[in-house]
């Protein structure tokens, strides 16, 4: 906290001492000064600073007060890509009042940056062509240069990352070192360069060299300035580490890969000393890149050794005891380096080493091999897996259609001994009708079944029917053969409940009955009729009622009906048994007959 305040402080003095002019430039000085550390904190000050503003103030210095502010987002660890696009556009819209050209350009730049990270391409680009407008100095065409290589890096457009990124090299030695920004963007170039050529050898799969040159450069020009940040200079050894790893095995060459670790083991040791944001995940990191070089040079215990490091390394960040112990590990580690070096630079007889490169390319195969016999086996053991399960959901299907068939065929016979015993009732009448109208009773009723498997499979259901719309298809068939044109209505109440089929079908075939018998008997002096169908769940049980207009029952009708004289009432009859139920009759304005029946 004591590093802020003094930065607070100094940067109030400067405001409260110095004219406005002054202020801009000597606080541009301080802000370079403060971004070339890891402990940035512009965007505090910047917040700080605004206390000395008027709310009527000067223009200018609010504008670099946001920028500032956008500008230590940036470079702090933290870096809030929204607080970034946030404070940078206010900070352009002053600009922008003021004719700030080189405010202008800042910010522009700054805002391309930011929404690279957001992957918003078209504006970013659209940032970085603004900025080139303002690029009025040779610094800062030098700097829109750099940035639009980074661009193209970015957008792994590599061809083009070159062309910027060269044309920022050819103009170096012409820029003034003794600026302040020189260093700074200097060793960005060369990161840039070294990042494009990685980009494009591992494209090509060529070498790696103009990488390791440029990441060399970068790393040379990071030593010599006054650059007290390490992050820039961490990247630059990890990727040269990277470079010398790929190059020793594309090629073969042994001394790369001691370069590769030499750079590895540096890297560490910085971050190891540092107390940089994710210190543990950065060295979780390299000692997993070192144990799977050590394991890709045939050293499998070294490597696994490294790879059991990078997991302490891991664990350590939750725990004091293992950071302890990873340290005893790391020790340890680094005698055993020392004597594996001796022995290696002592055995540099030329045999031995194809030998040993032989037996690696041995070991790598035998590892290709076991994987791929491992992988077949899963593969298969999945495949066996999946073959078992298929066998069984056929196995059950089969049994389901089994089961299925013979319910169709325990229905049907049903369905048949129904249809029988309709015959033999009407055989066995003592009333003698002709021969047309037992045919159209008997298909009414054969229809009645029909409608009801019609139901029951469009629904796909084997066991229940939605009672409604059966009885209601019942209904429509008797209006368009015969009530319309004796010009009957039909008003029904019915409620849908799921009946199983056994009783949906009783219920249709006592509503065909008692439908064929009120047009039959129930309006004789043909005048106009109406007919009410209700089915609906009472507390006691399920209630069928059918009621008509017409003249009603005789006087002796119930007596009859006991007798079982007609053939429509003893098939209705019988009906109702099956259902277990109830019937009764009524003569009031009409007939009414009510069946009532248990769930």
């Amino acid at each position: 906290m004591k590093p802020f305040v003094f930065i607070v402080f100094v940067f109030g003095v400067l405001f409260k001492l110095e004219a406005q002019a002054d202020f801009l430039t000597l606080a541009e000085q301080k802000i370079c000064d403060q971004i070339k550390t890891d402990d940035v904190k512009i965007h505090l000050v910047a917040d700080s600073l605004f206390q000395y503003v008027d709310e009527e103030g000067d223009l200018k210095t609010k504008a670099y007060l946001h920028y500032w502010k956008a500008l230590g987002y940036y470079h702090s660890s933290e870096q809030p890509l929204d607080s970034i696009t946030k404070y940078a556009s206010k900070s352009q819209e002053l600009f922008l009042k003021i004719n700030d050209s080189n405010g202008l350009f800042e910010t522009h730049t700054l805002l391309g940056k930011t929404l690279l990270f957001l992957s918003d391409w078209i504006n970013a680009d659209s940032h970085f062509k603004r900025a080139k407008q303002f690029a009025n100095t040779d610094f800062k065409r030098f700097r829109s240069e750099v940035d639009d290589g980074f661009k193209y890096i970015f957008k792994d457009q590599i061809d083009s990352a070159f062309v910027h990124l060269y044309a920022a090299k050819k103009t170096l030695p012409q820029l003034n070192p003794q600026n302040c920004w020189f260093d700074f963007y200097k060793t960005d170039l060369y990161i840039n360069l070294g990042m494009a050529e990685i980009r494009r050898v591992d494209y090509a799969n060529t070498d790696y060299e103009k990488s390791i040159k440029y990441f060399k450069r970068a790393i040379k020009s990071y030593e010599l300035s006054e650059t007290k940040g390490i992050e820039n200079y961490l990247f630059c050894l990890i990727n040269i580490s990277y470079c010398y790893r790929k190059s020793g095995f594309f090629h073969v060459k042994s001394i790369h890969l001691d370069s590769a670790r030499f750079y590895l083991r540096k890297y560490i040791d910085l971050v190891e000393k540092s107390d940089i944001k994710d210190k543990y995940g950065k060295l979780d990191g390299a000692y997993g890149n070192l144990g799977w070089q050590l394991f890709a040079e045939g050293k499998a215990k070294e490597g696994i050794y490294e790879v059991q490091r990078s997991k302490d390394y891991l664990d350590s960040m939750y725990s004091n005891l293992l950071e302890k112990k990873a340290l005893e590990i790391n020790n340890s580690y680094e005698n055993k380096l020392k004597n594996q070096r001796i022995e290696y630079l002592n055995s540099e007889n030329e045999q031995i080493r194809k030998n040993f490169f032989l037996t690696r390319i041995i070991l790598l195969i035998i590892f290709l091999l076991v994987v791929i016999l491992t992988l077949a086996f899963f593969r298969f053991r999945q495949k066996n897996r999946l073959l078992k399960k298929q066998q069984q959901e056929i196995i059950q299907i089969k049994d389901q259609l089994e089961v299925l068939l013979r319910e169709i065929h325990h229905r049907i016979k049903n369905n048949l001994q129904v249809i029988s015993s309709f015959l033999g009732i009407q055989k066995r009448n003592p009333n003698t009708l002709d021969t047309e109208v037992i045919l159209s009773q008997c298909q009414d009723r054969i229809q009645t079944i029909s409608l009801m498997h019609e139901q029951l499979y469009s629904q796909k259901e084997f066991e229940y029917i939605a009672i409604k719309f059966y009885l209601k298809k019942i209904i429509k068939n008797h209006i368009d053969t015969s009530f319309e044109a004796q010009n009957i209505d039909v008003n029904d109440k019915i409620e849908n409940h799921s009946i199983d089929f056994e009783r949906g079908l009783s219920l249709g075939i006592i509503l065909n009955e008692l439908l064929v018998n009120a047009a039959k008997y129930a309006f004789v002096d043909k005048r106009k009729g109406s007919i009410s169908i209700v089915f609906k769940k009472k507390p006691s049980g399920f209630l069928f009622e059918v009621s008509d207009n017409g003249i009603g029952f005789p006087d002796n009708f119930a007596e009859e009906n006991s007798n079982q004289s007609g053939i429509g009432y003893q098939i209705i009859w019988a009906m109702v048994n099956k259902l277990n139920g109830a019937m009764d009759f009524k003569s009031y304005k009409g007939a009414i007959i009510s069946i009532s029946f248990p769930y």
